[in-house]
């Protein structure tokens, strides 16, 4: 048995999966944001992992204007202050927690992605 060499992912590849990652939990983190205490556990542990996505990508130095240009253009998006305002992506891709208020569901359970969340 001879050892095959592994081809580890390239750093492109690495930063933009990671870059994905923080787009898709950054508006998550807005969604829980904007709900205030019934979401304030998630929204701690997302931060948590926003912490190490973002000193993970920022060892690239792509990703200070890919934080300004991208990340934060993303998660302003999903910013609202429910019942009254809503951001204009909502009729398409409701927050979880806002489908959880009209669907008059229990804040704890959980709902599974739909297609074309992020």
């Amino acid at each position: 048995m001879t050892a095959q060499p592994i081809n580890p992912p390239s750093a492109s590849a690495v930063y933009e999966q990671a870059m994905r990652e923080r787009i898709a939990l950054g508006r998550l983190y807005m969604d829980y944001l904007c709900h205030g205490r019934t979401a304030a556990p998630q929204a701690i542990l997302l931060f948590r992992r926003l912490l190490h996505l973002d000193t993970l990508l920022g060892a690239d130095e792509r990703y200070d204007q890919d934080h300004l240009e991208i990340v934060t253009v993303r998660e302003d998006a999903r910013f609202h202050r429910p019942p009254r305002t809503v951001p204009s992506d909502h009729d398409v891709q409701p927050c979880g927690l806002c489908r959880k208020l009209i669907l008059d569901l229990d804040q704890d359970l959980v709902l599974l992605p739909y297609e074309g969340a992020a």
